[in-house]
Formats: structure tokens, sequence, C-alpha cells
């Protein structure tokens, strides 16, 4: 014989489910530099930004500070790595490009800042894993 359990789900649980796995977008950065310089990324200016001009926000760094910390490179090779991590891009993403935008914080943060990272625009793969050159603005 066989017993059904008498279960009762929480109304706010009822409309929930999992549509998709969480997913980032991960750049591998590298930024040419022949001499030591200190770097930073400022998380809410630095944004991926696909065809359509939708904003993903940078989630995560490695190997790179986040505002208001400085992270110092003393390049021996001439260049800098470091690894940004994104919100996922939407499906029918198909390029997508990279900017951190520092455009007004010296009036702001009363900082001399040269403008931020960029890269040119980025056509999407697979593995949404890439590896770029970043420049400064």
């Amino acid at each position: 014989m066989l017993i059904s359990p008498n279960l009762h789900i929480d109304e706010e649980w009822k409309g929930f489910q999992v549509t998709e796995r969480e997913k980032f977008t991960i750049l591998h950065c590298t930024f040419f530099a022949a001499s030591p310089v200190k770097l930073r990324v400022w998380k809410k200016r630095a944004n991926l930004f696909d065809q359509d001009g939708i904003k993903y926000r940078v989630c995560e760094v490695y190997n790179i500070m986040f505002f208001p910390f400085w992270t110092y490179y003393y390049p021996e090779n001439g260049y800098c790595c470091f690894t940004l991590a994104f919100e996922g891009l939407r499906k029918e993403c198909t390029q997508f490009k990279f900017i951190e935008d520092l455009k007004d914080v010296d009036k702001l943060y009363k900082l001399s800042e040269r403008g931020g990272f960029y890269s040119e625009m980025i056509t999407r793969n697979k593995t949404d894993v890439y590896h770029i050159t970043v420049k400064f603005a």
C-alpha cells in the first residue's frame, strides 16, 4: 500500500523555478606597461556593453584591486595581467566591449585619474572566456 505524504508548499515558493545556471563572462586582460605602474578597477564604472547597449556589471576581480586600493605591477616582460568576471551575457548577445568610464571622477572624488580601461569590440564565443588586450582611454 502506497501512502501519499501530505505536503504543504509555502505560497512564496510556488512560482519559483530555476531557469538558468549562474553564469559569468570572464576577461583575462593584458595591459602593456614598460615601467612600474599602479592599476585598479572602479567596480561601479567597469562594465561590458553588448551590441544593443545592454550593460553587464563586473562581479569579481583577480590580480587587481577595486577602488580605492591600488595594485602595483613591476613588469619584467612589458605587460601586466589580471582577470575580470562579469555578469553572464544574454543569449542574443553576439559581440560586446569592455569600458571603464572615468569621465567625471575628478569632479566627484577630487582625484586625478587617467582615462579608464577599454577594449575593442569582442566577438562572442561559446565559452564566454576571453583573452584580451586592454588600453587606457
